[in-house]
């Protein structure tokens, strides 16, 4: 998304939405141009993640693995950041390269030495390949009941289901940026339009996205408006619409003058930065079973 930016969105002055882009640093680069995101940014993921281990489990002790993309190091730092104002908190840090097979490897020193150190919750976010072979060197080396294991949006849940774990399954979590299902009324609508068929939630991100930039298009070219400025009115808090309300939204602008969007991802309601503040997330237990996690892993409630 960076390189899209600055190739094309920058000097070609297009406005852009993105469905899945969570790095806050997009921001940065963005300056006040026309940039809004769908899902929650990295800062949002960071404080769910944290109040999570801190605030729910009251654990004060985290270690990080991860891998050295921006996304790792955004939530690396935001983790250090938080932990660094917990009395008593404590991080330390391990920087994994993608280019890495860690199933092959012997990771038991370095397992038995982060189980010395006390802690209490691992937050993973390598990519999406080694995440299995991370959790199978914990399980195979940690010693009693296993820590807190916190996956980042860099996999999903299925992935690890179908990764047969076993019962360190108990203890993970993971991060979840989307609802599961897509609606089957818009996967239908989808389908019609375009012969398609839509796979996973980002299709509801996609859509909602569409029809927020063609109400804003709209209101920009029938009120003279920067088109920046009149998708924060679609999406921004006042009169409720939804993506049917597209063919009148000429007429209920000049009634409400703003809007609260309200499509087949929930609400969007973006700020002046291009966060969508309504984001869904959520932390997805791969267990689901409460006394399962609390009989295999050590210092819940």
């Amino acid at each position: 998304v960076a390189d899209v930016f600055q190739k094309g969105i920058i000097p070609q002055h297009i406005p852009l939405i993105s469905h899945a882009a969570t790095s806050m640093v997009l921001s940065e680069i963005a300056g006040d141009r026309a940039f809004w995101r769908m899902a929650g940014n990295n800062q949002q993921q960071i404080d769910l993640m944290a109040n999570f281990l801190h605030q729910q489990l009251g654990l004060k002790r985290v270690y990080l693995i991860t891998g050295r993309d921006i996304y790792s190091r955004e939530i690396a730092n935001g983790i250090k950041t938080y932990y660094g104002k917990v009395a008593d908190g404590w991080v330390d840090h391990l920087s994994i390269s993608d280019k890495v097979f860690l199933d092959v490897m012997d990771l038991s020193d370095e397992i038995k030495e982060i189980q010395q150190q006390g802690v209490g919750a691992i937050i993973i976010t390598l990519v999406n390949a080694q995440v299995a072979g991370m959790i199978r060197q914990i399980r195979n080396n940690w010693v009693g009941r296993f820590p807190i294991i916190m996956i980042g949006d860099t996999v999903t849940p299925k992935y690890l289901e179908d990764a047969d774990l076993g019962e360190i399954n108990a203890c993970i979590f993971s991060y979840v940026g989307t609802p599961t299902d897509l609606d089957p009324r818009l996967s239908q609508k989808i389908k019609t339009a375009i012969q398609t068929n839509a796979t996973g939630f980002d299709g509801a991100y996609v859509y909602d996205a569409t029809m927020i930039l063609a109400m804003g298009k709209v209101l920009a070219e029938e009120f003279n408006l920067p088109i920046k400025q009149a998708v924060l009115k679609v999406a921004g808090d006042g009169f409720r619409v939804t993506p049917d309300d597209f063919a009148q939204i000429k007429t209920l602008y000049q009634t409400h003058q703003s809007f609260s969007f309200y499509g087949y991802s929930g609400r969007v309601h973006f700020n002046n930065n291009g966060d969508n503040l309504t984001a869904f997330e959520k932390l997805y237990s791969l267990s689901g079973d409460i006394a399962d996690t609390k009989r295999r892993c050590m210092q819940l409630p």
